[in-house]
C-alpha cells in the first residue's frame, strides 16, 4: 500500500507531503500477505482522495 500525508503550517501552507509504502507481513513465512479481516475493513474505510489508486497485488497463490 501507499499512504500520503500533508502537513500545513497554519492550515494554508503546505509543509510537506510523504508518501510511505507498504505491506502486511507474515513474519513466521517472511513473506507478504493479506491483513486481518478487521484491519483491512478499516482500511477499506479510510476517505480516500480524487486520485486514489487500488494498486494490484503482489502475493503470490500458494503452491
Amino acid at each position: 500500500f501507499l499512504l500520503r500525508n500533508e502537513f500545513w503550517r497554519d492550515g494554508e501552507q503546505l509543509a510537506a507531503r510523504v508518501t510511505s509504502a507498504g505491506g502486511w507481513l507474515d513474519l513466521a513465512l517472511r513473506k507478504l500477505t493479506t491483513p486481518p479481516e478487521a484491519l483491512l475493513a478499516a482500511l477499506r474505510s479510510l476517505p480516500v482522495t480524487e486520485d486514489f489508486q487500488a494498486l494490484a497485488s503482489s502475493i503470490k497463490p500458494a503452491v
